[in-house]
Protein backbone atom coordinates (compact mmCIF):
# COMPACT_ATOMS: atom_id res chain seq x y z
CA UNK A 1 0.00 0.00 0.00
CA UNK A 2 1.20 3.22 -0.96
CA UNK A 3 1.53 6.02 1.64
CA UNK A 4 1.07 9.82 0.21
CA UNK A 5 3.96 12.00 1.50
CA UNK A 6 2.27 15.38 1.45
CA UNK A 7 0.35 14.75 4.39
CA UNK A 8 3.54 14.16 6.15
CA UNK A 9 5.46 16.80 4.67
CA UNK A 10 2.90 19.14 5.54
CA UNK A 11 2.81 18.23 9.21
CA UNK A 12 6.77 18.40 9.57
CA UNK A 13 6.05 21.80 7.93
CA UNK A 14 3.88 23.03 10.83
CA UNK A 15 5.89 20.81 13.64
CA UNK A 16 8.61 22.75 12.90
CA UNK A 17 6.76 25.98 12.49
CA UNK A 18 5.62 25.94 15.79
CA UNK A 19 8.39 24.86 17.42
CA UNK A 20 10.47 28.01 15.93
CA UNK A 21 7.46 30.17 17.12
CA UNK A 22 8.10 28.92 20.88
CA UNK A 23 11.63 29.33 20.55
CA UNK A 24 12.93 31.89 22.90
CA UNK A 25 13.88 34.96 20.65
CA UNK A 26 13.31 33.11 17.32
CA UNK A 27 9.50 34.72 17.28
CA UNK A 28 9.72 38.61 16.58
CA UNK A 29 9.30 40.40 20.30
CA UNK A 30 6.32 42.83 20.55
CA UNK A 31 7.36 46.30 21.57
CA UNK A 32 6.35 47.49 25.02
CA UNK A 33 4.34 50.24 24.36
CA UNK A 34 4.16 52.59 27.84
CA UNK A 35 1.69 55.32 27.74
CA UNK A 36 2.63 58.78 29.25
CA UNK A 37 0.33 61.45 30.58
CA UNK A 38 1.86 64.69 29.45
CA UNK A 39 0.76 68.13 30.07
CA UNK A 40 -0.19 70.02 26.72
CA UNK A 41 2.23 72.49 25.21
CA UNK A 42 2.75 73.05 21.31
CA UNK A 43 5.35 70.24 20.08
CA UNK A 44 8.85 72.74 20.20
CA UNK A 45 7.94 73.79 23.75
CA UNK A 46 11.14 73.21 26.30
CA UNK A 47 9.11 70.24 28.55
CA UNK A 48 7.96 68.41 25.00
CA UNK A 49 11.15 68.07 23.07
CA UNK A 50 13.35 67.15 26.67
CA UNK A 51 10.59 64.16 27.20
CA UNK A 52 10.97 63.37 23.20
CA UNK A 53 14.55 63.06 23.50
CA UNK A 54 13.86 61.02 26.58
CA UNK A 55 11.92 59.27 24.69
CA UNK A 56 13.90 59.02 21.68
CA UNK A 57 16.88 57.32 23.57
CA UNK A 58 14.47 54.63 25.46
CA UNK A 59 14.05 53.60 21.99
CA UNK A 60 16.93 53.71 20.31
CA UNK A 61 18.85 51.79 23.25
CA UNK A 62 16.29 48.81 23.44
CA UNK A 63 16.32 48.69 19.93
CA UNK A 64 12.68 49.48 19.78
CA UNK A 65 12.20 47.12 22.55
CA UNK A 66 10.91 50.06 25.32
CA UNK A 67 8.64 52.58 23.20
CA UNK A 68 6.94 56.08 24.91
CA UNK A 69 3.60 57.14 23.58
CA UNK A 70 2.81 60.70 24.53
CA UNK A 71 -0.65 61.29 24.93
CA UNK A 72 -0.86 65.60 25.85
CA UNK A 73 -4.03 66.38 28.19
CA UNK A 74 -5.81 63.61 26.95
CA UNK A 75 -5.37 60.37 29.34
CA UNK A 76 -5.99 62.87 31.97
CA UNK A 77 -5.32 66.91 33.23
CA UNK A 78 -3.49 68.70 35.53
CA UNK A 79 -2.84 67.06 38.59
CA UNK A 80 -4.93 64.33 38.04
CA UNK A 81 -2.22 62.94 35.67
CA UNK A 82 0.19 62.09 38.43
CA UNK A 83 -3.16 60.21 40.17
CA UNK A 84 -3.37 58.22 36.30
CA UNK A 85 0.56 57.37 36.72
CA UNK A 86 0.34 56.18 40.17
CA UNK A 87 -2.49 53.84 39.47
CA UNK A 88 -1.44 52.69 36.38
CA UNK A 89 -3.73 51.53 33.40
CA UNK A 90 -5.19 54.38 31.94
CA UNK A 91 -1.07 55.84 31.91
CA UNK A 92 2.01 53.91 32.75
CA UNK A 93 3.82 57.17 33.23
CA UNK A 94 3.67 61.27 33.65
CA UNK A 95 5.48 64.23 33.07
CA UNK A 96 4.14 67.19 35.27
CA UNK A 97 5.51 70.28 37.22
CA UNK A 98 5.97 69.74 40.74
CA UNK A 99 3.68 73.02 41.61
CA UNK A 100 0.72 70.60 40.49
CA UNK A 101 1.43 68.12 42.96
CA UNK A 102 3.28 69.18 46.10
CA UNK A 103 -0.91 69.78 47.93
CA UNK A 104 -0.08 66.16 47.82
CA UNK A 105 3.42 64.75 47.81
CA UNK A 106 4.55 67.61 50.48
CA UNK A 107 8.10 66.62 50.24
CA UNK A 108 8.44 67.88 47.00
CA UNK A 109 7.63 71.67 48.28
CA UNK A 110 11.25 72.83 48.42
CA UNK A 111 11.37 72.44 44.26
CA UNK A 112 8.98 75.35 43.94
CA UNK A 113 9.88 78.12 46.55
CA UNK A 114 11.41 81.09 44.57
CA UNK A 115 14.57 80.66 44.08
CA UNK A 116 15.05 77.50 45.43
CA UNK A 117 17.87 76.20 42.83
CA UNK A 118 19.80 77.79 39.84
CA UNK A 119 18.05 76.31 36.96
CA UNK A 120 21.12 76.47 35.07
CA UNK A 121 23.01 73.99 37.05
CA UNK A 122 20.65 71.76 36.37
CA UNK A 123 22.50 68.24 35.24
CA UNK A 124 24.09 68.98 38.97
CA UNK A 125 20.74 70.00 40.48
CA UNK A 126 19.59 66.66 39.22
CA UNK A 127 22.04 64.19 40.48
CA UNK A 128 22.40 65.71 43.84
CA UNK A 129 18.64 65.28 44.38
CA UNK A 130 17.78 62.02 42.47
CA UNK A 131 18.57 59.97 45.74
CA UNK A 132 16.02 61.69 47.81
CA UNK A 133 13.26 62.25 44.90
CA UNK A 134 13.50 58.68 43.88
CA UNK A 135 12.83 57.89 47.84
CA UNK A 136 9.87 60.72 47.50
CA UNK A 137 8.31 59.17 44.60
CA UNK A 138 8.47 55.69 45.11
CA UNK A 139 6.60 56.36 48.64
CA UNK A 140 4.13 57.04 46.02
CA UNK A 141 4.14 54.40 43.66
CA UNK A 142 6.33 56.07 41.06
CA UNK A 143 9.75 55.38 39.75
CA UNK A 144 11.57 58.80 39.50
CA UNK A 145 13.57 58.91 35.86
CA UNK A 146 14.53 62.74 35.66
CA UNK A 147 14.17 66.18 36.19
CA UNK A 148 13.12 68.63 33.45
CA UNK A 149 13.83 72.78 32.47
CA UNK A 150 11.19 74.51 33.18
CA UNK A 151 12.88 78.12 33.21
CA UNK A 152 15.50 80.18 34.79
CA UNK A 153 13.26 82.66 35.70
CA UNK A 154 9.64 84.08 36.77
CA UNK A 155 8.16 86.57 34.46
CA UNK A 156 5.36 88.58 35.16
CA UNK A 157 2.45 90.28 32.64
CA UNK A 158 1.10 93.33 33.89
CA UNK A 159 -1.16 95.80 32.15
CA UNK A 160 0.15 99.16 33.44
CA UNK A 161 3.56 98.68 35.41
CA UNK A 162 6.84 97.06 35.90
CA UNK A 163 7.38 95.30 39.57
CA UNK A 164 11.14 97.04 40.63
CA UNK A 165 10.10 96.35 44.34
CA UNK A 166 7.82 94.81 46.49
CA UNK A 167 6.17 98.09 46.81
CA UNK A 168 5.08 97.97 43.22
CA UNK A 169 3.34 95.19 44.23
CA UNK A 170 1.10 96.70 46.89
CA UNK A 171 -2.49 96.59 46.39
CA UNK A 172 -2.08 94.43 43.15
CA UNK A 173 -4.33 91.40 42.11
CA UNK A 174 -1.66 88.58 40.91
CA UNK A 175 -1.92 84.89 39.46
CA UNK A 176 0.56 83.48 40.78
CA UNK A 177 1.28 79.43 40.28
CA UNK A 178 1.86 77.57 43.47
CA UNK A 179 1.59 77.12 46.98
CA UNK A 180 4.41 79.26 48.03
CA UNK A 181 4.47 81.98 45.59
CA UNK A 182 1.33 82.63 46.22
CA UNK A 183 2.33 83.41 49.85
CA UNK A 184 5.34 85.07 48.59
CA UNK A 185 3.23 87.41 46.71
CA UNK A 186 1.05 87.77 49.93
CA UNK A 187 3.93 89.02 52.01
CA UNK A 188 4.77 91.29 49.17
CA UNK A 189 1.60 93.39 49.79
CA UNK A 190 -0.32 91.93 47.07
CA UNK A 191 -3.28 89.78 46.57
CA UNK A 192 -3.02 86.64 45.05
CA UNK A 193 -5.45 85.45 42.60
CA UNK A 194 -5.94 81.80 41.43
CA UNK A 195 -7.23 81.60 37.79
CA UNK A 196 -6.43 78.37 35.19
CA UNK A 197 -3.71 79.18 32.25
CA UNK A 198 -6.46 79.40 29.93
CA UNK A 199 -8.46 81.97 31.49
CA UNK A 200 -5.05 84.01 32.27
CA UNK A 201 -5.63 86.50 28.68
CA UNK A 202 -8.94 87.39 29.46
CA UNK A 203 -8.52 87.67 33.20
CA UNK A 204 -5.75 90.95 32.65
CA UNK A 205 -7.51 91.94 29.85
CA UNK A 206 -10.70 92.66 31.61
CA UNK A 207 -8.94 93.52 34.86
CA UNK A 208 -9.64 90.42 36.69
CA UNK A 209 -6.50 90.31 37.88
CA UNK A 210 -3.65 92.92 37.54
CA UNK A 211 -1.04 90.86 35.85
CA UNK A 212 0.43 87.15 35.64
CA UNK A 213 3.21 85.15 36.51
CA UNK A 214 4.60 82.21 35.11
CA UNK A 215 7.41 81.01 33.19
CA UNK A 216 8.51 82.74 30.17
CA UNK A 217 7.53 79.86 27.70
CA UNK A 218 4.22 80.31 29.01
CA UNK A 219 3.66 84.19 28.93
CA UNK A 220 4.93 83.71 25.08
CA UNK A 221 2.72 80.77 24.59
CA UNK A 222 -0.08 82.42 26.22
CA UNK A 223 0.69 85.93 24.45
CA UNK A 224 0.01 87.52 27.74
CA UNK A 225 2.45 90.20 26.46
CA UNK A 226 -0.84 91.89 24.68
CA UNK A 227 -3.34 92.84 27.22
CA UNK A 228 -0.21 92.66 29.87
CA UNK A 229 2.56 94.52 27.65
CA UNK A 230 4.76 95.23 31.22
CA UNK A 231 6.96 92.44 31.43
CA UNK A 232 9.07 92.06 34.29
CA UNK A 233 11.78 89.01 34.65
CA UNK A 234 13.34 88.31 38.01
CA UNK A 235 16.47 86.39 37.15
CA UNK A 236 17.77 83.34 38.68
CA UNK A 237 14.30 83.15 40.83
CA UNK A 238 13.63 79.61 39.46
CA UNK A 239 10.08 78.12 40.97
CA UNK A 240 9.18 75.41 39.60
CA UNK A 241 10.37 72.10 38.00
CA UNK A 242 9.01 69.41 35.93
CA UNK A 243 10.09 65.96 35.97
CA UNK A 244 9.67 62.34 34.68
CA UNK A 245 8.12 59.56 36.09
CA UNK A 246 6.71 55.76 35.96
CA UNK A 247 3.97 53.95 37.42
CA UNK A 248 6.50 52.09 39.74
CA UNK A 249 4.75 48.48 39.32
CA UNK A 250 5.10 48.80 35.59
CA UNK A 251 8.48 49.81 35.66
CA UNK A 252 9.65 47.27 38.32
CA UNK A 253 7.53 44.86 35.80
CA UNK A 254 10.32 45.24 33.15
CA UNK A 255 13.53 43.26 32.31
CA UNK A 256 16.04 44.90 34.66
CA UNK A 257 18.43 45.74 31.43
CA UNK A 258 15.58 48.31 30.58
CA UNK A 259 14.83 49.98 33.62
CA UNK A 260 18.76 50.87 33.25
CA UNK A 261 17.97 52.30 30.14
CA UNK A 262 15.30 54.42 31.10
CA UNK A 263 16.95 55.82 34.27
CA UNK A 264 20.32 56.53 32.68
CA UNK A 265 18.38 57.68 29.20
CA UNK A 266 16.59 60.34 32.21
CA UNK A 267 19.63 61.14 33.04
CA UNK A 268 20.91 61.97 29.88
CA UNK A 269 18.01 63.87 29.34
CA UNK A 270 18.22 66.51 31.79
CA UNK A 271 21.34 67.85 30.31
CA UNK A 272 19.66 68.17 26.89
CA UNK A 273 16.60 69.80 28.77
CA UNK A 274 19.30 71.89 29.89
CA UNK A 275 20.71 72.77 26.77
CA UNK A 276 17.89 73.14 24.52
CA UNK A 277 15.43 74.82 27.05
CA UNK A 278 17.59 78.12 27.58
CA UNK A 279 18.49 78.32 24.32
CA UNK A 280 14.96 78.54 23.79
CA UNK A 281 13.90 80.70 26.33
CA UNK A 282 16.96 83.04 25.17
CA UNK A 283 15.19 82.89 21.83
CA UNK A 284 11.68 83.94 23.26
CA UNK A 285 12.99 86.52 25.64
CA UNK A 286 14.96 88.35 22.53
CA UNK A 287 11.70 88.08 20.15
CA UNK A 288 9.77 89.81 22.92
CA UNK A 289 12.27 92.31 23.72
CA UNK A 290 11.78 93.32 19.94
CA UNK A 291 7.73 92.74 19.67
CA UNK A 292 6.21 96.19 19.05
CA UNK A 293 4.52 97.66 22.03
CA UNK A 294 6.16 95.24 24.39
CA UNK A 295 8.13 96.64 27.33
CA UNK A 296 10.85 94.06 28.57
CA UNK A 297 12.53 94.48 31.69
CA UNK A 298 14.82 92.32 33.38
CA UNK A 299 15.56 93.40 36.98
CA UNK A 300 19.50 93.69 38.41
CA UNK A 301 20.12 91.59 41.14
CA UNK A 302 19.93 94.31 43.57
CA UNK A 303 16.47 94.68 43.03
CA UNK A 304 15.53 90.87 42.57
CA UNK A 305 16.91 90.95 46.04
CA UNK A 306 14.70 93.14 47.16
CA UNK A 307 11.96 90.65 46.91
CA UNK A 308 13.93 87.83 47.95
CA UNK A 309 15.33 88.79 51.16
CA UNK A 310 12.62 89.90 53.35
CA UNK A 311 10.22 86.89 52.31
CA UNK A 312 13.41 83.78 52.69
CA UNK A 313 13.89 83.58 55.32
CA UNK A 314 10.42 83.09 56.91
CA UNK A 315 9.27 81.23 53.90
CA UNK A 316 11.95 79.02 53.86
CA UNK A 317 11.11 78.01 57.42
CA UNK A 318 7.47 77.48 57.21
CA UNK A 319 8.34 75.25 54.13
CA UNK A 320 10.73 72.81 56.39
CA UNK A 321 7.48 72.69 58.92
CA UNK A 322 5.15 71.87 55.89
CA UNK A 323 7.95 69.32 54.69
CA UNK A 324 8.53 65.63 55.57
CA UNK A 325 11.88 64.58 56.71
CA UNK A 326 12.73 63.49 53.05
CA UNK A 327 11.56 67.08 52.44
CA UNK A 328 14.02 68.81 54.69
CA UNK A 329 16.71 66.31 53.05
CA UNK A 330 16.02 68.27 49.91
CA UNK A 331 16.22 71.35 51.60
CA UNK A 332 19.69 70.32 52.72
CA UNK A 333 20.86 69.80 49.41
CA UNK A 334 19.58 72.91 47.55
CA UNK A 335 21.04 74.99 50.89
CA UNK A 336 24.22 73.28 50.42
CA UNK A 337 24.19 74.26 46.68
CA UNK A 338 23.19 77.66 46.91
CA UNK A 339 25.71 78.75 50.07
CA UNK A 340 22.31 79.55 51.86
CA UNK A 341 21.08 78.66 55.58
CA UNK A 342 17.24 78.11 56.12
CA UNK A 343 17.17 76.29 59.29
Amino acid sequence: MKTSLFPCALLLTVTLTLCMCAAPGLAEEKPIILKLAHQAFPPDAQSVMSSNYWADLVKKRTDGKVQIKMFYDTLAKGPEAFSAAQQGGIADGVEIVLNFISPRVKDVAPMELPAAYDAGRLPEVGERIRPIMTKIMEAKGIAYVGAQYTGSALVVASRERHYRSPEDMKGQRIRIPGMWMTKAVRMWGATPTMILPHEMYNGIQTGVVDACGSILDLIALLKLYEPGPYLTEWPKTTMAMSFLGLNLKKFKSLPEKYQKIIIQSGIDAEKYSLDYGSNFENKLREKLKATPGVKYLVLSEKEVNSFLEPITGPLYKEARAYCGPLGNELMDVLDKMMNRNTH
